[in-house]
């Protein structure tokens, strides 16, 4: 079901990008890490854990006059992480997909030279998740072995970008995921994203 409604987002938002009178889009890469937090509950403490995540992007980019613009865009990228939670040789292994929705601000700083600042949501869903506790050992299902574990979140953040001689742009941004991805009362489990995007518009 949230899977279904995830899809509906991401097509919904793709068209509405379409229908600008001045619309782009762009395809790259990006690189940073994803962070994971988790709290239980009455603990004083919150324990926390980040690995590196890359992937690819794209975006369709509409501008709603000279200053003000919207974007929706795909980003499909891995995380993985060593010594998970400070769990020695843990390793943990996830793919997601994250729906980046955006209101944007346009700053020329020139004639070939665009600086931005964006801010929406994000919704995310993570398409799987495998974890190892020793290198020698196979890979298992974290959801199946965990199943107060969630797939779906939602992020709010934003950032800021280059569009350089129309054609290249470059991002970083941060996302906070909002809702607890554990089902359980006991246990709250957040995430962030932190991210540096590449990327060729055309």
């Amino acid at each position: 079901m949230k899977k279904s409604i995830l899809s509906l987002v991401a097509v919904v938002a793709l068209s509405l990008m379409g229908t600008g009178a001045f619309a782009q889009s762009s395809i790259g890469i990006f690189n940073g890490a994803r962070s994971f937090a988790s709290k239980v509950d009455g603990a004083d403490k919150t324990e926390s854990t980040a690995g590196s995540t890359f992937g690819i992007s794209y975006e369709h980019n509409t501008r709603l006059g000279s200053l003000l613009g919207v974007s929706a865009g795909v980003d499909l990228g891995v995380f993985g992480a060593n010594d998970f939670f400070d769990i020695k040789d843990y390793t943990v292994v996830e793919s997601y997909i994250d729906i980046p929705i955006r209101g944007k601000v346009f700053i020329p700083l020139g004639n070939s030279v665009d600086l931005n600042v964006f801010a929406g949501f994000v919704p995310s869903y993570c398409l799987g998740s495998w974890g190892k506790v020793d290198k020698d050992d196979d890979a298992t299902n974290r959801f199946k072995d965990n199943e107060d574990y969630k797939r779906f979140d939602v992020m709010l953040g934003g950032g800021v970008g280059l569009d350089i001689i129309k054609h290249i742009k470059l991002a970083a941004s941060f996302d906070f995921g909002v809702l607890d991805r554990n089902a359980s009362d006991a246990i709250q489990y957040h995430q962030g994203v932190l991210k540096f995007t590449a990327a060729y518009i055309f």
